[in-house]
């Protein structure tokens, strides 16, 4: 979005103040005399790509001007190009918000953003919206307080194998799970690598059972990012094998944090392609894959862990 001076200051149409740099001019000039503040109300929604890199979905930018609409829900076409034409390349799901220096002072205040669509799936006080489930006792039945929310947490303790499930099905999304490891490990992995998991795609008329039918997203010490296929497939590009029954296709690479530390696990689900990341990398990617909608599970697995913030976002 371009920001320059275009107060009584003729310059080519499709880079003056307001214009989608090289691609859209703004419908009306709208610019205020130098040392006057201005303001630009941006309204965007960012491109969303497959696997492949190829584009699902284009960007789209609506913008006003001091309160004067300049730019009504155009397309994007590419990031911006001084020289040639714009072409999308695959990028990560959120990016930074970039403010410009090209050789002249200016000045910045109240820059504010206000995520759209997003839906936190954890209120931070109680399990709203989830319901627990334990191989030993069932369905919200937790005598031992395994799952608790605590100073705006969600503590799962990990002394009883099970998970806390949404109440609700999901397809075509964005997911971010923030989390940390606690201290405490349980029989039968008291002295194995703390392990968790993050299920999805767990069908509305599948049972709950120790697991249930689901893709997984593995979280686990040094692991974080396999895929578990629990009674599905995928097809993968990365080295796979068969352990316990399921196909299991290792990340890539290791990128957690030390023990202590927040993690963060992004899921992308686009019908049946799907990316896990980690911390900001791509480590696993699948087509193909056998289920496309569902709950969303977060395992209790012998180890506690805490998660600070579970959303979602329609992809």
């Amino acid at each position: 979005m371009q920001i320059l001076d275009s107060h009584n200051n003729p310059t080519y149409v499709n880079g003056q103040a307001a214009s989608v740099y090289k691609q859209h001019i703004p419908q009306v000039n709208a610019s205020r005399a130098p040392g006057e503040w201005q303001t630009y109300d941006i309204v965007f929604s960012a491109p969303r790509f497959n696997n492949d890199g190829t584009v699902r979905t284009p960007a789209y930018v609506t913008v006003l001007h001091n309160g004067v609409l300049v730019q009504d829900h155009v397309e994007i076409k590419g990031p911006a190009a001084w020289i040639g034409q714009p072409k999308y390349e695959k990028h990560a799901f959120k990016q930074p918000l970039a403010l410009q220096d090209h050789g002249c002072p200016v000045s910045f205040r109240n820059i504010w953003i206000r995520e759209l669509h997003t839906r936190q799936l954890l209120n931070g006080r109680d399990l709203t919206g989830w319901y627990s489930f334990l191989e030993k006792s069932g369905k919200n039945s937790d005598p031992e307080d395994n799952f608790k929310v605590e100073d705006g947490l969600l503590h799962i303790e990990g002394k009883h194998f099970g998970y806390v499930a949404t109440e609700e099905s999901f397809s075509n999304y964005y997911l971010k799970a923030v989390f940390k490891w606690g201290e405490h490990r349980y029989a039968p992995r008291e002295t194995a690598r703390r392990d968790s998991g993050i299920l999805y795609h767990f069908g509305a008329a599948e049972t709950d059972v120790v697991w249930p039918k689901s893709i997984e997203c593995q979280v686990q010490e040094e692991d974080c990012g396999d895929f578990w296929c629990v009674g599905t497939m995928v097809e993968s590009p990365h080295p796979w094998k068969t352990e316990w029954g399921m196909k299991h296709i290792p990340r890539t690479a290791n990128f957690e944090n030390p023990r202590g530390e927040w993690n963060v696990i992004e899921i992308v689900c686009n019908g049946d392609q799907i990316e896990h990341y980690v911390n900001g990398h791509l480590v696993n990617s699948a087509t193909k894959a056998s289920v496309s909608s569902g709950k969303i599970l977060l395992q209790s697995e012998g180890a506690e862990v805490f998660y600070k913030s579970v959303e979602i976002i329609p992809y």
